[in-house]
């Protein structure tokens, strides 16, 4: 399997575990400041396995 969409797939996992730990720690009311954390990492992880496949396509 190729190392790339090995490591977009986890990227993409993880982002979206972020995303669930996030909403449910808002279920728990759990103040927004604490939250924008996983949630800015969750955009962080999409935006890197973007440029990852991004980058893939112009060096391809």
């Amino acid at each position: 399997m190729n190392p790339l969409l090995v490591a977009v797939v986890l990227l993409n996992a993880l982002a979206a575990a972020s995303v669930l730990f996030a909403l449910t720690e808002a279920n728990k009311g759990v103040a927004i400041s604490e939250i924008a954390v996983f949630l800015t990492a969750a955009v962080a992880m999409i935006v890197v396995s973007v440029l990852l496949v991004t980058g893939s396509m112009i060096t391809a």
